[in-house]
């Protein structure tokens, strides 16, 4: 199911989704476990955030330096 920005606006204001700041970055985010609560990740999927968390962890580890 897919939903669109105002939604999940509604859904944060609600308190239904919690949006947080990820630490170090003036990134936000929606913790995976609230989106697809009770829900297999597809491994592609899970694949894909795997890396894309590596990548961000590398940049800032190469940034403190």
């Amino acid at each position: 199911m897919t939903v669109g920005p105002d939604a999940v606006r509604r859904r944060i204001h609600s308190g239904t989704l919690t949006l947080e700041t990820v630490a170090g970055t003036r990134r936000t985010g929606i913790p995976v476990e609230q989106v697809y609560a009770g829900v297999w990740v597809p491994l592609a999927l899970s694949r894909k955030l795997l890396d894309e968390e590596r990548r961000e962890l590398q940049e800032l580890k190469r940034k403190s330096r």
